[in-house]
């Protein structure tokens, strides 16, 4: 199924913050590169399938139609102009009204987000909730404000702006069904953040999804003037690609069949006696267990589902596993699983985010881009790289990953040396 593919890009604001270095021009179309900041939002709307996009503008309407026009890249620009400013709330509702979709993207005109919108997408449908944030994991979060998510992803609170070491932000993407704009809303101000988002928190109606990716606010001058290199590189594929330097602040996500212990062609390791480690793999994560702070299992068992096994049965089986891991001085920090069938689309099986974000909660100080993903499947691949993992495939060839190799021992050798 196709990915929604209406955008409102809100940039109706004047950018105060940002009116000492740009006084001319509204912000969203602030010059980076010698090309206006909303050029390369645009740019990645449209590689990402976005068929139509309506900008929401009022300060200085009249150069939005100059440097931007009615296409781009063969998407429809159309517009919807505020003749009073009528805050993120009104902007959504009155842009709405130009659109037949049930549900449409929203975005703010300045930040800058490159992650894939299929992967916001598809998780949005598994957990059945009429709108979606995008959020970024960020360090010193005081200039943004906090976001609170449960295991299943859905949206617990949000705090205020405070000094805070790390967090989640709101990266300034929706994905919403227009049921949620509400049914007594007219032209006039109102924040959509706390008007209608702050109300749905504790309703299973509210989710939201750490991505991958980039992210640039450029309301500040210090990130105007970072956005000046950063967008071409990012966009260029051209920002450093060295090895990471790995140390105990990073989580190693391990798939456990074909990784850690030999798959059975055609079932399931359904009981103690038919799990058998792959050879070298306990040596293998006694290396692992000196270079991550943590390590974690993440493993699909859609046995669960056809009835083939129990949680219990599971689980006498990890018993077994982790009892000889013990005993090699390996501890394992957690061990999630996703018992549900594939046909359900449930989002804790990969590549969706379920298990990852299970991990988060129970771990919040988990940082996604300081985490590997050692697994043997393409699903395994895409869960890594939907959070912004380094991902180590075991097997095939898999141009997705950032290494390919034959073992756990291999990958385990190669991870030693990122280290040094």
């Amino acid at each position: 199924m196709m990915i929604p593919n209406t955008a409102i890009i809100l940039a109706g604001g004047r950018g105060t913050r940002l009116q000492t270095v740009v006084s001319d021009l509204p912000k969203p179309l602030a010059p980076v590169a010698d090309r206006p900041f909303l050029a390369w939002q645009l740019d990645h709307l449209a590689s990402q399938g976005i068929q139509k996009v309506i900008l929401s503008i009022g300060y200085l309407a009249d150069h939005f139609l100059h440097l931007i026009g009615t296409t781009w890249k063969e998407m429809q620009i159309e517009y919807v102009i505020e003749e009073q400013p009528l805050g993120t709330g009104g902007a959504i509702y009155k842009a709405s009204k130009q659109i037949d979709d049930e549900e449409f993207w929203v975005l703010n005109g300045d930040t800058f987000t490159d992650f894939c919108l299929a992967d916001l997408w598809e998780f949005h449908r598994a957990s059945g909730v009429i709108c979606t944030l995008a959020l970024k994991q960020m360090e010193d979060v005081d200039r943004y404000g906090t976001v609170q998510i449960d295991s299943q992803g859905q949206v617990l609170g949000f705090a205020e702006k405070r000094a805070q070491r790390h967090g989640l932000i709101n990266a300034g993407v929706y994905l919403l069904h227009r049921r949620l704009i509400p049914k007594d809303a007219s032209e006039s101000a109102f924040s959509f953040e706390t008007d209608v988002l702050q109300t749905l928190p504790g309703h299973s109606k509210l989710a939201g999804l750490p991505v991958a990716g980039h992210f640039l606010d450029i309301g500040i001058p210090d990130d105007y003037y970072l956005a000046q290199t950063a967008l071409p590189a990012w966009t260029a594929a051209t920002a450093s690609s060295d090895l990471p330097f790995i140390d105990s602040s990073w989580t190693l996500f391990l798939d456990r069949d074909g990784v850690i212990n030999e798959r059975i062609p055609g079932d399931y390791v359904c009981r103690p006696d038919q799990f058998h480690f792959l050879p070298g793999v306990p040596e293998a994560l006694a290396i692992l267990r000196g270079v991550f702070g943590r390590i974690v299992i993440v493993t699909n068992q859609q046995g669960i589902g056809k009835n083939r096994m129990t949680v219990d049965d599971l689980n006498r089986v990890h018993l077994a596993m982790t009892t000889i891991l013990e005993e090699s001085g390996v501890h394992l920090d957690g061990i999630y699983f996703c018992p549900d069938l594939e046909s359900v689309h449930p989002v804790c099986r990969k590549p969706l985010p379920g298990m990852a974000l299970q991990a988060f909660h129970q771990f919040p100080d988990i940082r996604f881009s300081r985490s590997v993903l050692i697994g043997d499947s393409e699903s395994d691949v895409a869960f890594g790289n939907r959070l912004g993992m380094v991902t180590i495939r075991i097997g095939e060839e898999d141009n997705r990953a950032d290494l390919v190799v034959e073992s756990l021992a291999i990958a385990a050798a190669c991870l030693l040396e990122w280290c040094r």
